[in-house]
């Protein structure tokens, strides 16, 4: 992600000075790499979001097994009871 954020920057920059034969090429770059530096975040943060979800349910089915062994009946999670606030 680092590297797709300072190519973004050159490109910025390049555009800033390009002539005006180059100017509409070089704003399609930017927007690409524009558009890739958001793809990176989107996916960065589904997998942060979906490693707090697993971590909250795995810490959710330890304490259901600890209750059981100390007698409560079976219960199982639905999915839609899936909450992470």
């Amino acid at each position: 992600m680092q590297t797709i954020k300072e190519s973004l920057a050159k490109a910025r920059k390049a555009l800033g000075s390009s002539p005006l034969y180059l100017k509409s090429e070089r704003e399609n770059e930017v927007q690409m790499l524009e558009h890739a530096v958001k793809r990176v975040e989107s996916l960065v943060n589904k997998d942060r979001l979906d490693t707090v979800e697993q971590e909250a349910l795995t810490k959710r089915k330890k304490e259901e097994v600890e209750k059981r062994k100390q007698g409560k009946g079976q219960w199982f999670l639905k999915k839609g009871e899936i909450t992470l606030i």
